[in-house]
């Protein structure tokens, strides 16, 4: 192998390291139900009546989601 091929190698190995954002995130979709104390997980096709539809993407499938983390890094779906 040549010095310039070895150079190349490591260097795109050192950029992907340094790029952690580039992976994968969020392989799991999660729909939550809202009201303003609480949220539930998503059971069946619809949220009760007075609650807001929110769909996240997680890395746990079985995560416990807060309140305020649910409304700040989900989407509300309309």
């Amino acid at each position: 192998m040549q010095f310039s091929t070895v150079l190349s190698v490591l260097a795109m190995g050192l950029m992907a390291s340094a790029a952690p954002e580039l992976q994968t995130r969020g392989k799991y979709d999660v729909d939550y139900c809202c009201s303003p104390l609480s949220c539930i997980l998503l059971v069946g096709d619809a949220c009760p009546t007075g609650h807001d539809h929110y769909h996240c993407k997680s890395d746990d499938k079985g995560k416990s989601w807060s309140l305020v983390t649910i409304k700040a890094e989900c989407i509300k779906v309309t």
